[in-house]
């Protein structure tokens, strides 16, 4: 009886645990944040306005940045 509710404490534990690891996504590398002009690269930590990288086209700094980090 004592090993039944404790089963079922750990299933509902792991499956609990299960839901939150899938929220969290580990394949996001950069957020784009248009309306607080704002691009995040989540590897390097840089943190750059949205305008001069996505609409201007310079993601040399991303990349640069992200060499760096992975190092």
């Amino acid at each position: 009886m004592a090993f039944q509710k404790l089963a079922k404490k750990v299933i509902g534990w792991a499956m609990q645990n299960q839901k939150q690891e899938k929220k969290i996504n580990p394949e996001v590398i950069r957020n784009y944040n248009e309306p607080r002009n704002e691009v995040h690269d989540k590897a390097s930590g840089l943190k750059m306005p949205y305008t001069e990288i996505v609409v201007a086209g310079n993601l040399g700094k991303m990349i640069e940045a992200r060499r760096v980090s992975t190092k």
